[in-house]
């Protein structure tokens, strides 16, 4: 399997009064998604490589879809 780039997004959120909307977590040459997603947040004691997630936020390959739940 070749590597490819991937971007790595963070779904926004509302929690408890607080509010953020979808971000850039950034970007990754790997083989798959879920690769990416280990690169870039590699360190981060919130991030969940089987949910594919960090802090309870979903992870996404793109804007429009980490967009989706809130904005």
């Amino acid at each position: 399997m070749s590597k490819q780039l991937f971007q790595v997004w963070r779904e926004g959120y509302v929690c408890t009064g607080n509010r953020d909307c979808a971000r850039l977590l950034g970007e990754a040459e790997a083989e798959s998604f879920k690769e990416a997603c280990q690169i870039v947040l590699e360190g981060d004691p919130d991030f969940d490589p089987e949910r594919l997630s960090t802090w309870a936020c979903r992870l996404f390959p793109d804007e429009t879809s980490a967009r989706e739940f809130c904005g």
